[in-house]
């Protein structure tokens, strides 16, 4: 893992143009790559660096108000992108697991395959398209577990808007 590390970095060092982003978004069921979270709504909000280069890293959070107002969630995480095809990698929140994904996108469809060490995997297929000044998506995932008694699948909506 560290000369992954130690080549993203030094991808991102090569780079002349850099953006930075904020998203803030509430949701109706804080869906954690195929998990539900929250059983009801959730803040979520982060910051996103991303080099010409390919290389990116990001700050993500969100509340579980339903399920526990004082509890959290927070992660760091970094990837290559090269042209539709990206590789990102998350590092687990205290003792949570680490997760590595591979995700392609072939115009509005995208497909994403991760998988959290020996705790389980999970597969998003989504589907982008315009909304009126809106961004919507409807997305279909499945989690699978490692032998945990977890397995979940569903649909879901969202809508953005970019400012």
């Amino acid at each position: 893992m560290k000369n992954f590390l130690l080549v993203i970095m030094s991808l991102a060092s090569v780079s002349s143009y850099a953006g930075v982003s904020a998203n803030v978004s509430f949701t109706t069921d804080y869906i954690w790559r195929g998990m539900t979270q929250s059983d009801g709504p959730a803040v979520q909000g982060g910051f996103d660096y991303e080099a010409d280069s390919g290389f990116y890293a990001g700050f993500w959070g969100s509340d579980y108000p339903d399920s526990d107002p004082d509890l959290k969630f927070e992660e760091i995480y970094l990837g290559f992108s090269i042209g539709d095809l990206g590789l990102t990698y998350a590092s687990g929140q205290d003792e949570a697991p680490d997760y590595i994904e591979v995700s392609y996108g072939i115009g509005p469809v995208s497909i994403s395959y991760g998988d959290y060490d020996e705790y389980g995997e999970n597969t998003l297929i989504s589907y982008g398209f315009a909304c009126g000044s809106y961004e919507c998506g409807i997305s279909l995932y499945d989690f699978s577990d490692a032998g945990y008694g977890a397995d979940e699948d569903g649909v879901f909506f969202s809508i953005s808007a970019s400012l």
